[in-house]
């Protein structure tokens, strides 16, 4: 038995892995395993992992055919020893501090969740350029219950932040316990619906304000990929989570959290490459089924500005000519946040 399992999916990513890997064997906290899914990489990944494994005990390889990163997440956490779970994706580095201060921050607070800060970072040629700011958490509470971090996350007062896995330290047996598991299907933005259900079930959410993760971009492509696929995730993410919440806490609103679905859909229609005419009205109907049965709720809430303008396109048919606005404007700081 170990205290934490490092689950780190790797799929192709033969270029990024060492940084990482390095980034989790230099913690200052030694009492953690790392289980390395390769999700059937194509690439010299398996060389990698091959290496790191044959020479550091504390590193666990899971081999299967390419399954998508839920699944790969999911085999990751079956396989693990430690009481806590964190994430880390395969291009991303970790502060050399993160395991010992999230772990000291949950057994502090009894909690079941810690979260940290995050720096959002542009890399290029496997060199760090810049940072393009950093994933706050509002507010100076040093733990807030499950449903008071599921209000945050789905008011979108902390969307990328509380949506990821990758900046949390999550017991175990949330995963077992509540059956929250990551969906398998290749699905676009699959920790955003796991993130709700550990939030529903979590009693004390531990908050660390420090910048411990280093979340990774590759370039700042506007057009870096967008599909009708993606815009039909978003839909079972949406489908998903008020499943969720109904279940477990109807009372719950989801109105800001649709709208704001709703506009990162219909961007995903608007800027991906044109084809499938049929799927593109299927999703287009859906979106204004949607919109017809939600309405903004800015009342009990402090969101951010640029996500309630977000809400509000939706919520009014606007976003097509937003997203034509951000393609001429996308290097306004305030502007590329709409992305």
């Amino acid at each position: 038995m170990v205290k934490i399992s490092v689950v780190v999916p790797v799929y192709n990513t033969a270029s990024t892995l060492p940084r990482c890997l390095d980034s989790i064997l230099g913690q200052t906290f030694t009492d953690f395993e790392i289980i390395i899914v390769n999700d059937g990489s194509t690439d010299e990944s398996h060389a990698v992992i091959a290496s790191y494994a044959a020479t550091h005990p504390e590193i666990v390889v899971v081999t299967q055919e390419n399954q998508g990163l839920g699944a790969a997440r999911n085999a990751g956490i079956r396989a693990a020893r430690g009481t806590y779970i964190a994430c880390v994706d395969s291009d991303d580095l970790i502060d050399s501090t993160m395991l010992e201060k999230m772990l000291r921050a949950v057994e502090a607070h009894e909690a079941d969740v810690a979260i940290c800060q995050a720096d959002n970072v542009l890399y290029s040629d496997g060199e760090r350029i810049k940072s393009l700011g950093i994933y706050t958490i509002p507010g100076k509470a040093e733990t807030i219950n499950g449903k008071e971090a599921l209000t945050l996350q789905i008011n979108y007062i902390v969307p990328i932040l509380f949506n990821s896995v990758c900046f949390k330290l999550v017991r175990k047996s949330l995963f077992f316990d509540h059956g929250v598991w990551f969906p398998e299907q290749f699905r676009y933005a699959e920790d955003t619906p796991t993130s709700v259900g550990i939030f529903l079930y979590a009693d004390t959410v531990a908050l660390v304000r420090e910048t411990l993760y280093d979340y990774v971009r590759e370039n700042e492509s506007l057009t870096s990929s967008y599909s009708l696929k993606k815009a039909h995730d978003i839909y079972l993410d949406v489908v998903d989570i008020c499943s969720y919440i109904q279940k477990v806490d109807p009372s719950i609103s989801v109105d800001n959290f649709v709208l704001g679905m709703l506009f990162s859909m219909e961007k995903q229609i608007i800027w991906s490459e044109r084809g499938d005419k049929d799927t593109e009205h299927e999703l287009m109907t859906i979106i204004s089924n949607l919109r017809a049965t939600h309405k903004p709720n800015f009342h009990s809430f402090d969101i951010p500005l640029a996500q309630k303008l977000k809400i509000l396109c939706a919520y009014n048919g606007y976003t097509p000519a937003i997203c034509k606005l951000i393609s001429m404007f996308k290097w306004i700081p305030f502007v590329k946040y709409m992305l």
